[in-house]
């Protein structure tokens, strides 16, 4: 049982540290820290081991079963917590506050030519200007369990160049990758200006192309030899396409229909970028298409929920309106497959976060699982193939030595309903995430139940199953009892209450001076316990028990 409260005791050593703070900025202990005894996954795919991981200055110097660290760093035991790769943001607009523009666009004197910016032409622009980190959508995106983004420009159907970065509260921007990618859509010019329709947007697209195809030709051919060439004078919206052309910045191109991305994979053959189908949808009839393309995908997070069903029975439905309803189901359920139907296919996909919201993950998630994708499945699309996609998993996407250390703890399995985020990790950053409180069991209040006598729990952790003894005596309608550990060393019970067959009690331990209270919460049958033991809000542990004998008469 001492290796029990000893897993508990985590937040009392990180209480002890001065980490309770809220600020992130007060999360950073040390330089070199470990992380003790914490059960990992590595990698989407391996299974989970009891490790302890070595960070130095972000970066995961070792992960060992040794216990003989380095002399200056910060232990912080994690016996009771599993670690596995933090999130990784495909594509979104985080960090990239939205712009609030009421006013109406300018007039131009020549609609069909309006020039790039009234056109919604901008590949040259970047996210660099936009960027704060002290966004609320920063620390929404960390809460969920992603530590690094992909961010992408606000902007019509060439936004402009998106670029990689931590998710972390530096006072400069932490950079991955700079300039990494191009953002492009089939949204029109604002008003009555060319092109403002979806097909004046894709020949808008392939002009440009070839406009900056033979330009880059023609700048290289004058930088060879400009005798009797003219100096070359590109518009600076031409030459910001320069790296698509050669394939060094890929495409990120919005397709969120069927029909759009019909489009888009046409579109392409005549760019010849490097295309990623990005915010999708929809797949319809292209999934060979998509293959034989060998774009990878980035699927919606903005996945819809099933529709409820109409609670009046008595409520008449025609046969058109069944039919409408059958359609609908047959779209939203087509929508919760797409991530299924990818890996079928072994179409390489990850996810975007254009139009879903970080706190909705565990749902979303949850759809996912539904829908047939497993839980290695989900953590792989989030980590490892989003990395793949990115080109960044030499840095991030697993948790590995020499790798940046961006690391989710929670106090469960992830995925699991009752596990919650404790940490997420930045670049060796921790940043303490609030934890809801657990529902108290309800049980049922006029059962008749008699917990007096002895009994044995068994209390779940990470890894291992710890057993001890609870021994419960009545006197006239109070109850008294004490917890007997595995070397026989006994803690006193306080507020014990029987309320019908819902038995609670708390148990205080006194660590480095200070007192550490646990809450215990379990439906009890004649002669079975089942509940949690759990620390004030940062999460439970499963519990179970038995009961040995009746009080001695």
């Amino acid at each position: 049982m001492k290796r029990i409260l000893k897993g508990l005791l985590i937040f009392l050593i990180f209480s002890s540290l001065k980490i309770q703070a809220q600020s992130p900025d007060d999360l950073h202990i040390s330089d070199h820290v470990v992380i003790e005894n914490v059960m990992l996954t590595q990698k989407a795919g391996l299974s989970p081991k009891k490790v302890s991981i070595i960070i130095r200055k972000g970066i995961i110097e070792n992960i060992t079963s040794s216990t003989n660290y380095p002399k200056d760093a910060v232990i912080i035991s994690a016996d009771s917590l599993y670690a596995y790769p933090a999130f990784i943001d495909a594509g979104s607009h985080t960090a990239y506050p939205k712009v609030d523009k009421k006013e109406k666009p300018k007039e131009v004197k020549n609609p069909g030519n309006p020039g790039y910016e009234r056109a919604g032409i901008s590949p040259e622009a970047t996210v660099h200007d936009y960027l704060k980190l002290d966004d609320g959508s920063v620390e929404k995106m960390r809460n969920a369990g992603f530590a690094v983004s992909h961010v992408l420009p606000r902007g019509r159907m060439l936004s402009g160049q998106g670029s990689i970065i931590l998710l972390n509260n530096e006072e400069t921007i932490p950079y991955i990758k700079k300039n990494t990618s191009m953002y492009g859509s089939f949204q029109p010019a604002q008003g009555r200006v060319f092109p403002s329709t979806v097909i004046a947007v894709m020949t808008k697209h392939r002009e440009l192309f070839k406009q900056a195809e033979y330009a880059k030709k023609y700048e290289l051919q004058y930088s060879n030899n400009p005798v009797g060439l003219d100096r070359p004078a590109y518009p600076e919206q031409i030459q910001a396409l320069y790296p698509v052309i050669d394939k060094s910045q890929a495409l990120y191109f919005k397709a969120e229909k069927s029909l759009d991305v019909s489009r888009a994979l046409a579109l392409n053959k005549d760019l010849k970028s490097k295309l990623i189908l990005t915010e999708v949808k929809q797949i319809g009839s292209n999934l060979d298409k998509i293959k034989t393309s060998g774009s990878p995908i980035l699927l919606s997070l903005d996945l819809p929920e099933n529709m409820k069903e109409e609670k009046d029975s008595t409520k008449v439905i025609t046969e058109k309106q069944q039919n409408l309803i059958d359609r609908k189901k047959e779209a939203i359920k087509a929508y919760q497959m797409l991530a299924v139907e990818c890996k079928k296919n072994n179409i390489p996909f990850s996810f975007s976060n254009l139009e879903s919201k970080p706190g909705d993950l565990n749902k979303k998630v949850k759809i996912l699982l539904e829908s047939g994708m497993s839980k290695e499945d989900v953590l792989r699309a989030l980590t490892w193939d989003a990395a793949e996609i990115l080109g960044i998993s030499n840095v991030t996407g697993s948790v590995e030595a020499n790798k940046l250390a961006n690391i989710v703890i929670t106090d469960g399995e992830l995925f699991e309903k009752e596990s919650n985020i404790v940490y997420t990790i930045v670049e060796g950053k921790m940043y303490k995430q609030e934890v809801k409180k657990k529902k108290k069991i309800k049980g049922d209040k006029d059962a008749k139940v008699e917990i007096a006598g002895t009994w044995e729990i068994l209390a779940k952790i990470p890894g291992e199953e710890q057993n001890a003894k609870v021994k419960f005596e009545k006197s006239d309608d109070e109850y008294t009892g004490v917890l007997i550990d595995d070397e026989g060393e006994e803690y006193p019970l306080k507020n014990i209450e029987l309320n019908g067959d819902v038995l609670s009690f708390t148990l205080t331990i006194v660590q480095q001076g200070m007192n550490l209270e646990m809450d215990t919460s379990a439906q009890i049958t004649e002669d079975t316990m089942e509940g949690t033991i759990s620390i004030a809000n940062f999460g439970s542990f499963p519990l179970e028990g038995s009961k040995l004998s009746n009080p001695e008469k």
